[in-house]
This record gives structure tokens, C-alpha cells and sequence, in this order.
């Protein structure tokens, strides 16, 4: 993933790009595709909402709105999550 900007507008987007060899060798083409048509479909304050993908022979790009400090992967690692039940 890394970071771009749209050059009329200097608007920041994320762009994740996948390459399609590496998709198959991993047997993850069902799953790129799956998380694709979610986030088409998907409009929630709390996801990166994905403004457009294209592909290219070899790449996969999806286009998702920029959100600074980290993804939700990078959060659950570094950090100790307690649930707490019964709080009033």
C-alpha cells in the first residue's frame, strides 16, 4: 500500500495494489476479489470506503480513502485489547 495524491485536487488516497501472479501462487484470488465487491458495497464511518480499482496485466489497484494512524492489523498487534462486560 502506499500513499498517492490526486494531482488536480491534491486530494490523498491510499492505493493498495496486489500483483496477480503473486494472488495465485498464494491461492488468494477468491479473497481479493471477495474483499473488492465488499468494499463497493460498503459505507461505514469506521472502514476506508474504496473509490474506485482498475487492473492492469500484471497489478490489481484499489483506491481507498486515506485514514493517518495505521491500519486495524498494525493496532491489534501492538496493543493489548480487553473487552469489558457488565460495566455500567
Amino acid at each position: 500500500m502506499c500513499l498517492v495524491e490526486h494531482l488536480q485536487n491534491q486530494t490523498l488516497y491510499a492505493l493498495k495494489y496486489t500483483s496477480k501472479d503473486k494472488a495465485i501462487k498464494d491461492k488468494a484470488v477468491q479473497h481479493i476479489i471477495q474483499e473488492r465487491r465488499m468494499l463497493e458495497e460498503i459505507n461505514h464511518p469506521f472502514i476506508c470506503l474504496m473509490k474506485f480499482s482498475f487492473q492492469d496485466e500484471a497489478i490489481m489497484f484499489m483506491v481507498l480513502d486515506y485514514m493517518n494512524g495505521g491500519d486495524l492489523r498494525m493496532h491489534m498487534k501492538n496493543h493489548k485489547w480487553t473487552e469489558v462486560i457488565g460495566v455500567d
